[in-house]
């Protein structure tokens, strides 16, 4: 199986999904999907803080 590397800005996705169509993103689903095409061998997520 192949390894898969994702570089996202959450905080991002989030805002603009509630702000553009009025709802939540679903991650669940996301990571459904992104699981069924490979292995995520470490899943993290920071969180970019502006100073």
């Amino acid at each position: 199986m192949k390894k898969i590397a994702i570089f996202a800005d959450v905080q991002n996705i989030y805002y603009t999904t509630r702000q553009a169509y009025g709802r939540q993103f679903n991650y669940k689903k996301l990571w459904k999907k992104i699981s069924a095409e490979g292995e995520l061998p470490m899943p993290y997520i920071e969180e970019m803080i502006n100073s």
